[in-house]
Formats: C-alpha cells, sequence, structure tokens
C-alpha cells in the first residue's frame, strides 16, 4: 500500500486507476485518510457480469503526505537494521579464526 501511495506522490494528479487489485488499494488509502478518490460504485453489466469502472486519485492529503515522510524514515531505519542482522549473523556464523 506505501509504493501506491508513493507512487501516487510521484504522478500529476489527478490519476485514473483501473484493475480490481489497485482500486481495492486505492479504496483502502481513501478509507485511510490518506487520498481523496472518486471510486465509482461497481455495477452489473447487460451481460449479467459485474464491472468496475476505474477510479480517479484527486489528491494526497496531509496525513498521506506525513505518513509518506514517516514511511520513508523507517524504511531506511528498516534497512539499516536487515543489514545489521545480516552481518551479525554472518559474522556469528563464520566460526573462530583459523
Amino acid at each position: 500500500m506505501f509504493e501506491t501511495l508513493y507512487r501516487l506522490s510521484r504522478a500529476k494528479l489527478p490519476v485514473t486507476v483501473a484493475g480490481q487489485r489497485q482500486i481495492e488499494i486505492v479504496r483502502r488509502l481513501d478509507a485511510a485518510g490518506y487520498v481523496r478518490a472518486f471510486i465509482p460504485a461497481s455495477h452489473f453489466d447487460c451481460d449479467n457480469c459485474l464491472r468496475q469502472d476505474p477510479a480517479t486519485v484527486l489528491d494526497i492529503t496531509p496525513l498521506g503526505r506525513s505518513i509518506l515522510s514517516r514511511g520513508s524514515e523507517a524504511q531506511g531505519i528498516s534497512t539499516m537494521h536487515r543489514i545489521s542482522v545480516f552481518v551479525h549473523h554472518r559474522d556469528r556464523s563464520s566460526g573462530p579464526a583459523r
């Protein structure tokens, strides 16, 4: 979900989003208050199949921008943690020097 919010922050808004998976992510971002989006209701077409028209992301809210700034900091911390765990594990598994 963070990746989608980040990509939206780099796009020229408004942006049209198609595809059930991507629309569902936009729906969650909108519900969380991170974006403002217009998401049309699903409807049955003449062939009796459920259809979902594309969603439109109108803008990213101040809360969404705040999450983006905190997310990039947390992502950096997470990366540093993974590196330190890898280095620590490698040092312990190599055994004593001969």
